[in-house]
Order: structure tokens, then C-alpha cells, then sequence
């Protein structure tokens, strides 16, 4: 079986506690980075199924983070879905960035954020 495991970069602890305990409840174990670096660090030790991301990082961008993480060679297969408060008009540019999905966060749910992990984790 394919492991469940995501990786998720949020930046706002009391958010990602939120979605980590969510996806605790429908079988994913969730690892938190709450920077860009500690993400590139638990990305390079771990095998994840799935990241979940925010754009708005503090010191470095969302974007900076993709072009690092998608040189990884490997890394660059794990889809990736941004989860963020940052809305941007066109957001096609992450397509060749590994990123599956754009998700708005004030018009998406937790159920709609488990809905395209799963989506993108048993095509993947």
C-alpha cells in the first residue's frame, strides 16, 4: 500500500495543528515545516506522498521554495498542492513546479483540502 504521508509548510502553527490533526483523522501522518528550510531539510530525509504548502513563507517565497525543492530530482515527482491565503490571479506558472492544485484558503474547506490530497496521492 502506498504510504500516506504529507509534508506540510504552514508557517501559522495553529493552522497547520488544525490540518494535521484533520488529516490525522482520515489516515495521514503529516509532518510540519514551518519555514522553507526546515521543509527542503524534512523533504530530503523523508518519502512523501503528498506536499501541502503555503506561499507566503516570511524570508523566502512559496515560488522560491518550488524552484529549490523541484531540483531535487526525486523530489520533483511528489505532487504538490498550494493551500494559501495569497490569491493570485493566474496561477498557471506553478504547473511546471510539480504543483497539482491551487487552493484558496478562506474559500476551502478542510474536507476540500482532503478531497484533492486524496485526488492527487492515488494518481500519483
Amino acid at each position: 500500500m502506498k504510504s500516506k504521508s504529507i509534508l506540510l509548510l504552514e508557517p501559522d502553527k495553529s493552522i497547520a495543528t488544525s490540518v494535521k490533526d484533520y488529516l490525522a483523522l482520515n489516515q495521514y501522518v503529516t509532518t510540519q515545516a514551518h519555514t522553507a528550510e526546515e521543509a527542503i531539510a524534512l523533504a530530503d530525509k523523508g518519502t512523501y506522498s503528498c506536499i501541502v504548502m503555503e506561499l507566503v513563507l516570511g524570508a523566502h517565497s512559496g515560488i522560491e521554495f518550488l524552484h529549490e525543492f523541484h531540483s531535487y530530482g526525486d523530489l520533483a515527482k511528489v505532487p504538490v498542492i498550494i493551500f494559501t491565503s495569497q490569491l493570485m490571479q493566474n496561477n498557471n506558472a506553478f504547473n511546471n513546479l510539480g504543483v497539482k492544485e491551487y487552493l484558496y484558503k478562506p474559500n476551502t474547506s478542510l474536507l476540500k483540502l482532503l478531497e484533492s490530497i486524496n485526488k492527487h496521492v492515488n494518481n500519483s
